[in-house]
């Protein structure tokens, strides 16, 4: 049956639209529009850039929705357990006070636990110092008995205190005072833990029907001035170039310090020891116990054997000179080691009312205003 000239115009219309269709779908350019083969290919480009980095990025933010790297599915607009804004209200305040308990519990296991005669009593208040010089004298005669019962040889007899202890008329503020009171304190936990450390080991040994070899020797203590310190981390420098050779220029240092408001209050001591390795071993265990938690701020080691080598003397020979060791030097057993740290103790202050734990509270909130903003600082290249 012959067609007419409506079938005629109606093939022609089909024809064409399937061009177009096949124009539009394999249209290789991407001006003035892109054709669907050309979105596809630019499409899956995408993907494969995607891909690249989806474990990098997922290493440091939690799993995200296979659509967000374009892959099957669609994101939801609206979680599933979409709630009321009242009841999100109840649920952030709930899981504040919750984070509020965790950090006063984090706070109360590394907290030193001090003892009660390191606060003032309200009738010295007008004469702290001498306060602090009959405490001193109690506490001093108290670890010189407990040290010479444990055989523990402590060359510094004043516990680091030569400078106060003749001169009480110096103490002369209540801040003063609790603050070297706080300082006796942690002086006189470091050396009992010093002290238990040996006898452990001394005991351990004994049990074993070993001859006891623990030694332990307190070469020196000195407190030192108490600080208000933050959070410190290293973040990258955006500047950061390696081929900048100018020290001052911000391009050179390759990580800043940043810094937060400070909230804990660290009383360092300094103190230097000789002893065999694992009564240091159990010292170094005894200062995470809570109660009398300890930072370790600084530590150095030394061992008599570094006396042999062939190569470098320096420490060995700086500890040698150090007043007091001179002598005894040459019958250092190689079982034992020098040990120089630098140990806080810590308390905790509310940064928003105080600068430090001594500060009043107007002074104090002055102060933590200006501390508010975090602030970089420089940090060494090679750090």
């Amino acid at each position: 049956m012959p067609m007419d000239a409506t079938d005629q115009k109606l093939i022609k219309g089909v024809v064409i639209f399937a061009l177009l269709g096949v124009g539009i779908y394999f249209y290789p350019f991407e001006s003035p529009v892109p054709g669907i083969q050309k979105e596809i290919e630019n499409l899956e480009a995408v993907r494969r850039e995607l891909g690249e980095v989806k474990d990098e990025f997922e290493n440091k933010i939690a799993p995200q929705h296979p659509a967000v790297w374009g892959l099957d599915g669609e994101l939801k607009p609206m979680p599933d357990d979409k709630r009321p804004i009242s009841e999100q209200i109840t649920m952030f305040q709930r899981r504040i006070k919750q984070l509020e308990k965790d950090i006063a519990k984090k706070q109360e296991i590394s907290r030193m636990s001090f003892a009660k005669w390191t606060e003032l009593p309200a009738t010295y208040e007008k004469v702290p110092g001498t306060y602090f010089a009959n405490i001193y004298a109690d506490r001093q005669q108290a670890l010189r008995k407990d040290w010479r019962t444990a055989n523990v040889d402590v060359l510094d007899d004043q516990l680091g205190f030569t400078e106060w202890t003749g001169n009480v008329d110096k103490i002369n503020t209540p801040e003063k005072a609790t603050e070297l009171l706080r300082k006796l304190f942690i002086v006189e936990t470091v050396i009992k833990l010093c002290i238990n450390a040996k006898e452990e080991q001394t005991a351990m040994e004994v049990s074993q029907t070993r001859k006891p070899e623990a030694f332990m020797q307190i070469i020196s203590v000195r407190p030192e001035d108490s600080d208000a310190v933050g959070p410190v981390a290293l973040v990258d420098n955006p500047k950061y170039d390696p081929k900048e050779l100018n020290p001052k220029s911000d391009r050179f240092q390759k990580y800043l310090i940043k810094t937060w408001r400070s909230f804990i209050q660290e009383y360092p001591v300094e103190i230097q020891l000789r002893c065999d390795v694992n009564s240091y071993k159990r010292f170094l265990y005894s200062v995470r116990s809570p109660g009398h938690f300890l930072v370790i701020r600084r530590l150095e080691v030394i061992s008599p054997s570094i006396n042999d080598s062939n190569k470098n003397k320096v420490e060995y020979n700086n500890i040698a000179k150090a007043k007091g060791l001179s002598a005894a030097v040459a019958e250092v057993p190689k079982e034992h080691i020098w040990v120089r740290m630098s140990a806080a103790g810590m308390d905790f202050f509310d940064p928003d009312e105080k600068s430090n734990i001594y500060a009043t509270t107007k002074d104090g909130k002055a102060a933590s205003k200006k501390k508010k903003e975090a602030g970089q600082q420089p940090r060494p290249r090679g750090y």
